[in-house]
């Protein structure tokens, strides 16, 4: 469907050169260990991957927005456990392709695509994060994973149903989430929505947005990251076509939330 495009325009394993600049202080070691803590197991050369795609990541944030988040502990904790937090819950999913809708960075989509194995497109609209991700994805040799650089509306028109799951970070509302989300996922295909402490009646209006777009809501987990803080991950699954028209102009979903 998609293919990783390598910025030297071949198809092998890409080499990101940082010989003027410090070494990123994050090891794999250390990247398992807290993993541990919150009961996710991953073999050395997935947490070396792991590793290497935060260094990437911290080396990118000091030339451009990427992420606020410098301190290298705290990396690790707020992006690489949070984003595989709900392992278990992805393993579950429907076979099939997942998309990363927003990925920045590059979480959660490449930590998960890492851990599964699972073929993985990182979607992004801004074309410098989308470049970013393709290094990475160069660096890393990981064949899997693809990026796209479009909005989520404007991939779902050539794409409509294209994938099994869809994972959500940091994007917005759950009522933009999830119509963002429907027309990308195939019937019976999934949506992994984290988000933080959501409220009551953002979850409503979520719930009410999934109705009309086809989606409903199959699961709440709640976790807790090692330093403390609350995560919620909100499942919901693809059980009929929407009752309105998706996808709506670009940009709507978010200033019209359907819920």
């Amino acid at each position: 469907m998609f293919h990783v495009k390598h910025p030297d325009g071949s198809s092998g394993r890409f080499h990101v050169k940082h010989a003027d600049e410090a070494p990123v202080p994050i090891e794999s070691k250390k990247i398992q260990a807290a993993l541990r803590e919150t009961g996710v197991s991953v073999s050395d050369v997935q947490a070396e991957a792991l590793a290497q795609h935060a260094r990437e990541v911290l080396r990118a944030s000091a030339r451009m927005n990427v992420t606020a988040i410098k301190d290298a502990e705290d990396f690790v904790k707020l992006h690489v456990v949070d984003s595989l937090l709900p392992l278990a819950v992805v393993e579950r999913c429907p076979d099939g392709p997942m998309i990363d809708i927003g990925s920045g960075g590059g979480f959660p989509g490449i930590p998960l695509a890492i851990a599964t194995g699972r073929r993985c497109v990182l979607l992004d609209a801004v074309q410098k994060k989308a470049k970013l991700l393709e290094n990475i994805a160069g660096a890393l040799n990981l064949s899997h994973v693809s990026v796209v650089g479009l909005r989520a509306e404007e991939c779902a028109r050539t794409n409509a149903e294209g994938f099994a799951v869809a994972v959500v970070r940091g994007v917005g509302e759950l009522a933009t989430i999830v119509e963002l989300a429907a027309p990308l996922l195939q019937m019976g295909g999934r949506l992994v929505a984290y988000k933080g402490r959501p409220s009551r009646e953002e979850i409503e209006r979520g719930d009410r947005a999934a109705a009309l777009a086809g989606l409903d809501r199959i699961a709440d987990h709640r976790y807790a990251l090692p330093t403390g803080e609350q995560r919620a991950v909100l499942v919901y699954e693809k059980v009929s076509a929407p009752r309105v028209a998706l996808p709506r102009r670009p940009g709507m979903a978010a200033k019209r939330p359907l819920g």
